[in-house]
């Protein structure tokens, strides 16, 4: 049971990671320009967080899965609506549900609010649901974040917390057994442990699926 378990979440996650990267590329092409090029939909921004959501729609990763994204993936579900009560300017609630049951279940902008960059956005992470509405929905268990990275010449542009950590030239080169480690005491490390382990969760994974 706990092989099926860990063979079948591997697997959508792998099966996410494949979709998402394809509409990318999808989207480029149509667009004629790599994703890090298309700040120029971003609009206006006064610097600030705020001012940049004063618009929030059409400022918000919302609005780059819908103009861009969402044509270019297969969903049976496909329902969103951005938090408007809440005081977290960069979070949106979220669901897409791909055909095995997996789903996208929120996202988050990361803008940056200083220097030549103000106003732009640096990554989104999305949430991804290996077994939809099922327990236990835990992060590092069933819940699994993705980093999109919009910057130019990303050395990888989809991926686990290490992409995130890129973005802000942080330490990447993780070994396996570093990796594992982080993954025990963070479960944002823990799609980077499967994506090194060729999207597979070994025996030693350390949290509960």
């Amino acid at each position: 049971m706990q092989n099926h378990k860990r063979t079948e979440t591997a697997s959508r996650l792998k099966k996410v990671y494949s979709s998402l990267s394809q509409a990318i590329k999808l989207a480029e092409i149509e667009q004629g320009a790599p994703i890090s090029e298309w700040g120029n939909t971003w609009g206006e921004s006064n610097g600030s967080q705020e001012g940049y959501y004063v618009q929030k729609y059409r400022y918000s990763a919302l609005y780059l899965w819908d103009k861009y994204l969402s044509k270019y993936l297969q969903v049976s579900n496909n329902n969103h609506s951005c938090g408007e009560s809440s005081n977290d300017f960069s979070f949106c609630d979220y669901l897409i549900q791909f055909g095995d049951g997996s789903q996208i279940v929120g996202l988050s902008d990361t803008v940056s609010t200083s220097g030549t960059d103000a106003g732009t956005p640096g990554l989104f992470y999305f949430i991804v649901d290996t077994n939809g509405f099922k327990d236990p929905n835990k992060e590092g268990s069933d819940r699994f974040r993705f980093y999109l990275n919009l910057k130019e010449n990303p050395k990888h542009l989809l991926g686990g917390y290490l992409v995130y950590k890129e973005v802000y030239n942080s330490k990447t080169n993780y070994t396996r057994e570093e990796l594992l480690k982080e993954c025990k005491s963070s479960y944002l490390y823990c799609l980077d442990l499967i994506m090194n382990d060729s999207w597979e969760i070994k025996n030693d994974y350390p949290r509960r699926l």
